[in-house]
């Protein structure tokens, strides 16, 4: 007859369950002896080292005799732990003995580490939001325009793939058409504003309402050159936002590259940015627009300054005398001659 070291632990579990909780030295040994041969996967005739006959082994009580209760648990926990590894190399199914033991080079699927994704403590914890998808969708390269010797026909190839991009979801649901630039592509100057208002929208064209007519006298009244000849202006956003609001990061995000397009086709020598939010999104920045005035920035080789959007100083008047400071001062950086007054 044959026993596992599964069979035998649980038989001393069945013994412990009815009270045995110590079991004497003379027994030991041997209950020793068949753990180390089931370790060894070799199967004991228990006729070699058969324990005694019942009436031969001597168990004894928690209360049989002083500190066995200390004893006993010590023995209770070694069980156990002896039984959990049994259980653990010789993984057998219900009504049946196993003396193969799971082999070495091959580890327990207990074992197997299930790692979580890094930040991830708890089951329960939040999952972090994925990127959106026309953010992991790549532009088409259009760095071919920017070769092309005709930037009206650059342009114009430009404009019919900004017409199909449909990356802001919120922008195409809400946009008439989109809204490219207008003015002379082969002009050193580019004016910069946010995004089209409702009539650019249904016009097609940037700045044509009453901020547009303010920017065209600050053109040619203050800076005193044709705002159709010899500027070109554009905005961060190709559609319209609803309600006017200003543009999203994620918004300018995805118009950027038709923008970085736009720049490398016409190669302005000057930039000037109309308001906060083409300041900040073009270079980059937080600080205000009151702390970015009368400051030489660059981008892609033209020279950046920046002032308030014709808009705020519809609301703001008080304002315009420093919208004609920084006139003035990209005035000086082109060449042109300020006047003295505006």
């Amino acid at each position: 007859m044959a026993i596992s070291r599964r069979v035998l632990i649980q038989r001393l579990r069945a013994l412990q369950l009815s009270g045995v909780l110590e079991i004497s030295n003379a027994l030991r040994p041997q209950l020793c002896a068949l753990l180390a041969a089931a370790d060894s996967s070799v199967e004991t005739n228990v006729s070699h080292v058969a324990p005694p006959a019942p009436s031969a082994p001597s168990y004894s009580t928690p209360d049989s005799r002083p500190g066995s209760w200390e004893a006993s648990r010590t023995e209770s926990a070694k069980l156990a732990v002896e039984e959990r590894r049994a259980e653990e190399r010789h993984p057998v199914e219900h009504n049946q003995t196993s003396t193969t033991p799971y082999p070495e080079d091959i580890p327990y699927p207990w074992e197997v580490k299930r790692t979580r994704k890094p930040g991830i403590t708890s089951m329960n914890a939040p999952k972090k939001t994925p990127p959106p998808l026309e953010v992991l969708v790549p532009h088409e390269d259009l760095s071919y325009l920017a070769e092309m010797s005709d930037r009206h026909e650059a342009l114009r190839l430009l404009h019919e793939k900004v017409a199909r991009c449909t990356r802001c979801l919120e922008l195409v649901a809400n946009r008439s058409q989109t809204v490219l630039g207008v003015g002379n592509p082969y002009a050193e100057l580019m004016f910069l504003g946010e995004a089209p208002g409702r009539d650019e929208d249904k016009q097609g064209v940037p700045f044509v309402g009453r901020a547009g007519k303010l920017l065209s006298d600050m053109i040619e009244k203050g800076m005193r050159i044709s705002r159709a000849e010899e500027s070109y202006i554009c905005n961060i956003l190709r559609c319209r936002p609803p309600g006017n609001r200003n543009p999203l990061p994620i918004e300018a995000l995805n118009c950027r590259y038709f923008l970085d397009t736009q720049i490398s086709i016409i190669r302005p020598k000057f930039i000037c940015c109309l308001g906060a939010c083409a300041s900040q999104f073009l270079l980059n920045e937080t600080t205000t627009i009151s702390r970015m005035r009368l400051r030489e920035y660059e981008y892609r080789g033209a020279k950046v300054v920046c002032t308030y959007h014709p808009a705020y100083l519809l609301r703001n008047p008080s304002q315009k005398k420093a919208a004609w400071e920084d006139l003035q001062f990209l005035m000086k950086l082109m060449g042109i001659e300020p006047r003295a007054s505006s």
